[in-house]
């Protein structure tokens, strides 16, 4: 197994990339919903396995950061809490 867990910026890829890996053949379109602007789309993380080949992936995406402190404070608890 590999786990695989994407934290970055609001509106940053995250999500798009997490579609490219469980190959998807829009990334914008799969598994983790994704947006058009900087606003963050996730609100939870929860993960989605995929077989790539000889390896299970567990991907994890997670609501992005920057947006507000306050919000950023949370996602942080609520991974390690995870």
């Amino acid at each position: 197994d590999c786990n695989i867990l994407l934290l970055g910026k609001s509106g940053s890829g995250k999500s798009t990339l997490a579609n490219f890996l469980c190959g998807a053949p829009d990334p914008r379109n799969g598994p983790f919903d994704t947006g058009d602007g900087t606003a963050s789309v996730t609100k939870v993380c929860a993960p989605v396995t995929v077989q790539r080949q000889n390896i299970r992936l567990i991907l994890h995406d997670t609501p992005g950061l920057g947006e507000d402190a306050l919000k950023d404070a949370k996602h942080m608890i609520d991974l390690l809490h995870y």
